[in-house]
């Protein structure tokens, strides 16, 4: 059997991990109620899913018409949310990195394939946040008036991984989640 693949946080004591996810949570969830008020200006037939839409638009044409259809003040909301989404990626990567971890430790006894799994989308998390600040930098060059595909292209790239990444370690953290319940972890 190979070794299980340790987490970031392998290392950090319990108690701090508790600590660093009480004060990542809700600085978490209060950015992302701010970025989803931010949010409900930029829903446009152009940009049905808001900024979303700017992220995976992926070429500079799609691109403009959402900065078209939003006019000065959507580009100044889309402006603000990106530049707060740097505060969110800073709670939520590790916030869910802490938790994947946490989740592979407790199943490392009993489920050695899932707790590889746990260690390895703990890393992925702190991936995915990397991935966002990139995105997000590419985006605000658009905004602030680059035409060029790259960037589009360049935050889409960054756009989907992220996505995906996420969503695997929601999906892994509820899994963990429905066999603690059913007493099929180790506590």
């Amino acid at each position: 059997m190979p070794a299980p693949l340790p987490h970031p946080f392998l290392h950090v004591s319990a108690r701090a991990r508790r600590g660093a996810l009480l004060a990542l949570a809700p600085l978490a969830i209060g950015v992302l109620l701010l970025l989803s008020s931010l949010d409900a200006s930029l829903r446009t037939p152009a940009s049905p899913n808001g900024i979303v839409s700017f992220e995976l638009a992926g070429d500079s044409d799609r691109a403009s018409r959402m900065l078209e259809a939003w006019g000065d003040q959507g580009r100044r909301s889309a402006d603000r949310s990106l530049r707060l989404d740097f505060l969110f990626l800073a709670a939520y990567a590790p916030g869910l990195a802490l938790l994947c971890g946490a989740a592979s430790d407790r199943t490392r006894a009993v489920h050695a394939r899932l707790a590889r799994a746990g260690a390895l989308l703990a890393w992925g998390q702190l991936a995915a946040g990397a991935l966002d600040a990139v995105e997000n930098l590419a985006l605000l060059r658009v905004l602030g008036g680059s035409s060029a595909d790259a960037w589009p292209a360049l935050a889409a790239a960054c756009a989907w991984p992220k996505f995906a990444l996420v969503a695997a370690g929601l999906v892994y953290l509820a899994t963990s989640g429905v066999l603690r319940l059913r007493g099929l972890a180790a506590s």
